[in-house]
């Protein structure tokens, strides 16, 4: 409990000093705007574009999150640049991410029990972490997600 603690303040202290640090990038497309922000951080393993990711409280480093290891949880993002253990990578904690796997738009988006995975069912340790955007006019699927992770506020069972 007390390292969950000390875990989601160095989470939150890392979030601010991230919006503080990196400035927020804005890029126009047709009649909205996205808003990102990221933050960079050292792998602690091999990590690739799209794998969600949790900051280890032992390290510090970024690894790919899991839903059933309270080791490796809560996730906070998505790696937007990828890179082998020990490189800088990107983590988008809020933004938009394309070329994902093809989901229902409107699918809400769960940290997965495969570790470093995306789900669109809620596992036992469920931790939202953004929903699937509108596709091309018509479709039926999209591969373009909003992250919007959800850090748990309080340190249940599961946290």
């Amino acid at each position: 409990m007390k390292r969950n603690k000390k875990l989601i303040g160095l989470i939150l202290m890392m979030a601010i000093l991230a919006m503080i640090a990196i400035p927020v990038t804005s890029q126009a497309t047709a009649s909205w705007q996205s808003k990102y922000v990221r933050f960079s951080a050292t792998a602690g393993e091999t990590l690739a574009t799209g794998n969600v990711v949790c900051i280890a409280g032992t390290d510090g480093k970024a690894y790919k999150a899991d839903s059933n290891d309270s080791a490796l949880r809560p996730a906070v993002g998505v790696i937007g640049i990828g890179g082998s253990s020990g490189a800088t990578v990107e983590i988008v904690a809020i933004g938009v991410i394309t070329g994902m796997t093809t989901a229902s738009p409107g699918a809400r988006l769960f940290l997965s029990e495969t570790a470093g995975a995306i789900t669109t069912t809620g596992p036992t340790n469920a931790q939202a972490i953004g929903w699937v955007l509108p596709g091309t006019a018509g479709a039926n699927g999209s591969t373009k997600y909003f992250i919007g992770i959800n850090v748990p506020t309080s340190a249940g069972a599961a946290y």
